[in-house]
């Protein structure tokens, strides 16, 4: 992981200043060193995703937790898709998942908005 870091963290970074979410790349590399989270990187473009085996009430999902995907997505889609469903299939997990605060993910047929989740502190 240590010698992959320089390569993902400006990625991480960009992800972070546009989404502004709960981690900080430090966090993804912790995940990442501990086993708890999974990179995919791409050989031949700048994309990358960081997934997670999660469980659920309905079994277990493989949770899309970041994907920094520069340039045109839907050049190398089919292949990332095949990619996350092998690896779900793998680790037994019966969704994909996937969270943000994006609604451009609704022009991509590969996703069916289901919900939108909110959350609220208790102070």
């Amino acid at each position: 992981m240590r010698a992959l870091w320089p390569r993902i963290k400006p990625g991480l970074e960009a992800v972070h200043a546009k989404t502004v979410p709960d981690w900080i790349p430090e966090d993804i590399y912790t995940c990442l060193r501990a086993g708890t989270a999974i990179l995919l990187l791409a050989d031949e473009a700048d994309w990358f995703i960081v997934v997670q085996h999660q469980g659920r009430i309905y079994g277990s999902c493989l949770l899309i937790w970041i994907l920094h995907a520069p340039g045109d997505y839907a050049e190398f889609a089919d292949k990332v898709y095949s990619e996350l469903e092998r690896l779900a299939r793998e680790l037994k997990a019966t969704r994909l998942e996937m969270h943000s605060p994006r609604r451009g993910w609704e022009r991509d047929p590969h996703w069916i908005r289901r919900e939108t989740i909110y959350t609220r502190e208790v102070l």
